[in-house]
C-alpha cells in the first residue's frame, strides 16, 4: 500500500484532510501524486513522450512539427494512394457518389456517432465512481458533460498524434480539472479500454459468423486472429499485474512501486456495477455498426446489419495500430477491402470510407479543434 509516511497535499475544495476513505480505497492515492521531474514534450531526449504528456500536456503546434508526427501523415498517405493506384478507384465517381447521398441518412450517421460519446461518458463515470472518483471519497470530479468534453479532446488528439497518445491526455486533462493522481486515473482508462477491446472482439466474431458463417476469407481470420491476441494480452497483462505485486514492490526503488500500486489500484478498482458497463460497452459498439448501416443506406447500397457491424469493429481494430493516427491510412483500407469481400463494388466500398472517416476522423478534427480553442480544461 502507499507509504503512510509519505507527505501529502492538503486536499482541495476544502476537504477536510481526516476524510475516511471508504471500501479500502486510500484517499492519499487518490489525491497526491508523486510527479516525475518536469519534461518539456517539445524538447524531452529521453523518448518517453507519454510521461511528458502525462505532466506538461500536449502543445499541438510543437508536436505536429516533430519529425515522428509527420512522418506518421506521410505513411498514411502514401498507404491512402497506394491503395487508390492498386485498386483503381476512380475518384470521380467516388466523388460523384459522396455528392448524391442522402443528407438525412447522412445526418443519422453524424447524429449516432457523436451520441457515443455520452454513453461513454456514462460509462467512464461509473468506472471513476468505481474507483473512488466521487464525493463519498471527497472527490469533485466533472459531471457526465464535463466528462464529454474531456472524451472529445481526447479523440481530437488521437486525430493528431499517433500511438493512442489521447488516452493519456484524457487522464492529464481529468488531473487537471480534479489534482487527482494521473497514475491512478490513467488506470481506469486502461480498465475502459479493456472493456473495449473485449466487447469488440466479442461483436467481432458474432457479426464475422453472420456475414461469413463457415466459409470465413483469411484476412477476416486475421483480424479475428488480431483482436483475440489483443484480448489474451490484456486478459493475461491483469494477471501479471495483479500477481507481481508482491515482486515489484521489492525489487524496484520505492517510487515506482507506489505508482505501480497507484496504477493496479486505479485498473482492478475500475471493476464493478457490470450490468450497467456490460449493457453501455454494448451500446457503443452497436452504435459504431449503425453509423457505417446510415452511411451504407445514405449510398444506395443494401447491405446487412451483420456486415456494417463488421465493418465498423474492423475499422476500430485497426485504429490501434500505433504508426498513423486514428488509424489514418489502415482504417479506409480495411473498410474497402472488408466491403469488397462481401460483393460490394470497388468505388462504391472507397465512397463509404471516405464518409465514414469524414464523420468519425475529419468531424472530429474540426469540432474537437472548436472545443480545444475555447476549453478550460486543455
Amino acid at each position: 500500500m502507499i507509504d503512510p509516511a509519505a507527505k501529502v497535499a492538503t486536499p482541495p475544495n476544502g476537504i477536510a484532510s481526516g476524510t475516511e476513505p471508504l471500501d479500502d480505497i486510500s484517499l492519499d492515492a487518490v489525491r497526491h501524486d508523486l510527479a516525475p521531474e518536469a519534461i518539456d514534450p517539445a524538447r524531452s531526449t529521453h523518448g518517453d513522450v507519454a510521461e511528458a504528456v502525462a505532466e506538461e500536456g500536449i502543445s499541438f503546434a510543437r508536436r505536429l512539427r516533430q519529425p515522428r508526427t509527420i512522418l506518421s501523415f506521410l505513411v498514411a498517405i502514401v498507404i491512402i494512394v497506394l491503395v487508390v493506384m492498386r485498386l483503381n478507384i476512380n475518384v470521380h465517381e467516388v466523388w460523384r457518389n459522396v455528392r448524391g447521398a442522402n443528407p438525412l441518412l447522412l445526418l443519422c450517421a453524424f447524429a449516432v456517432y457523436y451520441l457515443s460519446f455520452p454513453v461513454r461518458a456514462v460509462r467512464w463515470h461509473i468506472i471513476l465512481g468505481n474507483a473512488g472518483y466521487d464525493r463519498a471519497h471527497g472527490i469533485e470530479a466533472p459531471n457526465v458533460y464535463g466528462l464529454i468534453e474531456i472524451l472529445i479532446l481526447s479523440w481530437f488528439a488521437n486525430t493528431l498524434l499517433p500511438a493512442k497518445l489521447g488516452d493519456v491526455y484524457r487522464g492529464y486533462l481529468f488531473k487537471k480539472a480534479t489534482g487527482v493522481s494521473f497514475t491512478r486515473t490513467f488506470g481506469t482508462i486502461l480498465a475502459e479500454r479493456l472493456m473495449d477491446i473485449l466487447g469488440l472482439f466479442s461483436f467481432l466474431v458474432v457479426s464475422g459468423v453472420l456475414v461469413f458463417g463457415n466459409k470465413v476469407p483469411r484476412v477476416a481470420m486475421t483480424l479475428f486472429i488480431f483482436g483475440g491476441a489483443l484480448a489474451f494480452c490484456g486478459l493475461v497483462g491483469l494477471l501479471v499485474l495483479r500477481r507481481a505485486e508482491g515482486l515489484l514492490e521489492r525489487v524496484v526503488p520505492k517510487k515506482i512501486s507506489v505508482q505501480y500500486r497507484r496504477l493496479e489500484e486505479g485498473i482492478f478498482g475500475s471493476f464493478g456495477r457490470w450490468p450497467s458497463l456490460i449493457a453501455l460497452t454494448a451500446i457503443v459498439w452497436t452504435q459504431e455498426g449503425l453509423r457505417v448501416f446510415f452511411i451504407t443506406r445514405a449510398l444506395g447500397m443494401h447491405v446487412s446489419l451483420a456486415v456494417t457491424v463488421f465493418v465498423a469493429l474492423a475499422a476500430s481494430l485497426l485504429t490501434t495500430i500505433p504508426l498513423t493516427p486514428a488509424g489514418l491510412g489502415a482504417v479506409e483500407t480495411g473498410i474497402i477491402g472488408i466491403l469488397q469481400w462481401v460483393g460490394v463494388e470497388r468505388n462504391a466500398a472507397a465512397s463509404v470510407a471516405v464518409i465514414d472517416r469524414v464523420i468519425g476522423y475529419w468531424s472530429v478534427l474540426l469540432i474537437g479543434l472548436v472545443i480545444y480553442i475555447f476549453s478550460r480544461k486543455k
